[in-house]
């Protein structure tokens, strides 16, 4: 078994990540359609957040691979050559989720301090395109920062943060075409 190559970490974290933008935004929608004119977002949010980090821990812990992992030939496998544990993996992805609420922090402070700049530069319509610029640093610039973790993380040394402290490591099932 060998460490995964970029490409393949790269499409397997934007398939999974595709899965679960779906998957929260079809949950979003059932929720506001049975709740019309309420979102505590304190509520959902760490709802979200757990059935998101759940996604990845029991499909890993039962399958050794979520959805994009299968896809291109990657499995998720105890350094120890032991039985993943449940537990390992979500606490794996519950200490990757604190580095990616890290980088969405970071894209919302940039996007508040650059609000102002951006609005200015469009006129003084701060309700327009300030607006629209802080939304896309949470909405785009998060998710891309942590996609750029996991990718970097698990190319170069075989595993996120969260899974070298659980012991875990994702390794590439297929070998790799070397052409010469």
């Amino acid at each position: 078994m060998q460490k995964p190559s970029f490409w393949r970490v790269l499409v397997a974290y934007f398939v999974d990540l595709c899965v679960l933008v779906l998957f929260d935004i079809v949950c979003f929608v059932e929720y506001i359609s049975i709740h019309p004119g309420q979102v505590p977002y304190s509520i959902i949010t760490p709802v979200f957040l757990i059935l998101n980090i759940g996604y990845f821990a029991l499909l890993e812990w039962k399958q050794h691979y979520s959805l994009g992992k299968r896809l291109v030939g990657l499995l998720v496998l105890s350094r120890r050559a032991q039985n993943i544990m449940f537990l390992k993996v979500f606490f794996a992805y519950a200490v990757d989720a604190l580095f990616a609420f890290t980088f969405v922090y970071i894209c919302f402070v940039v996007g508040i301090i650059a609000h102002d700049q951006v609005a200015d530069y469009l006129g003084g319509r701060s309700e327009g395109g300030g607006m629209v610029f802080l939304f896309l640093m949470v909405a785009l610039g998060g998710p891309l920062l942590t996609l750029i973790y996991y990718v970097l993380l698990e190319t170069f040394l075989g595993a996120s943060l969260g899974k070298q402290l659980m012991g875990l490591q994702v390794v590439q099932t297929t070998p790799v075409n070397k052409t010469k």
